[in-house]
């Protein structure tokens, strides 16, 4: 179980490299879950002799004025519900995040003096992978599965063991979908750099005394069957005979 989720980590941790390698240029990277808020700090300190600060969304579109002198401070309207900013820090609190929010934040003093840059990105919770046994096949002392593993927009199939599954069709497990087995059961991680979601499979139907279990379950589940038919037909022969009789 601890080295399932070392690998869960190891793969969120991968994907949150790539998204911050991929925004670095345009400022700091920050991802966030949708719903969650997030506190973008000035990267400077606040005694800088500035008079003005402006934060804005994509270097177009003012959040907050703050006319440090005379304490004057101008939210703008689309934001009055959205945003709290810090006077003493200077820092911006952005509520109840949506994708839309996704974009830079710049934090900008007197003379267009760039205190704090950010590359947000609001991303949704991943979706629960749909796991599927398609075939199953053993030996006296091997076991093997093909599964199919869905996330999303994203499919693996794979040919699994008790210690390892192999990708099929040369496909490679990618930083949102993979397929792994432990102990026996295969586990299909969904992730991304917020949330992850897993589905998980048995493997003991390969096994002998399993199969018996089902198969002798199956017989019994059919005498059950034949034996309640029987008992509603004769009772439908008797109420026929009743009626006539009536």
């Amino acid at each position: 179980e601890i080295c399932e989720y070392m690998d869960i980590l190891f793969l969120f941790f991968s994907m949150t490299d790539l998204f911050f390698s991929a925004a670095s240029s345009a400022g700091q990277s920050v991802v966030k879950l949708e719903g969650d808020s997030v506190t973008l700090n000035t990267q400077r300190p606040a005694e800088t002799g500035i008079t003005l600060l402006i934060w804005s969304f994509n270097m177009e579109t003012d959040i907050v004025i703050y006319f440090i002198r005379d304490d004057i401070l101008e939210i703008k309207d689309n934001y009055k519900d959205k945003v709290l900013f810090n006077k003493a820090t200077f820092s911006l609190l952005v509520k109840n995040l949506q994708k839309n929010d996704s974009g830079i934040y710049t934090a900008e003093g007197s003379g267009s003096q760039v205190l704090a840059k950010y590359s947000l990105s609001v991303l949704e919770p991943v979706e629960a992978p749909v796991l599927t046994l398609v075939t199953y096949w053993s030996t006296s002392d091997s076991c093997n599965v093909t599964v199919s593993c869905t996330g999303g927009d994203r499919s693996l199939m794979s040919s699994c063991d008790s210690s390892f599954c192999t990708p099929e069709g040369g496909a490679s497990t990618d930083s949102t979908l993979s397929l792994s087995v432990r102990d026996d059961i295969i586990v299909c991680n969904h992730s991304n750099p917020v949330s992850w979601k897993k589905q998980t499979i048995e493997m003991n139907l390969c096994y002998p005394e399993n199969r018996g279990k089902s198969l002798m379950f199956s017989f019994y589940s059919r005498e059950l069957c034949a034996c309640v038919y029987v008992g509603l037909l004769w009772c439908s022969v008797l109420l026929k005979k009743q009626r006539k009789s009536d």
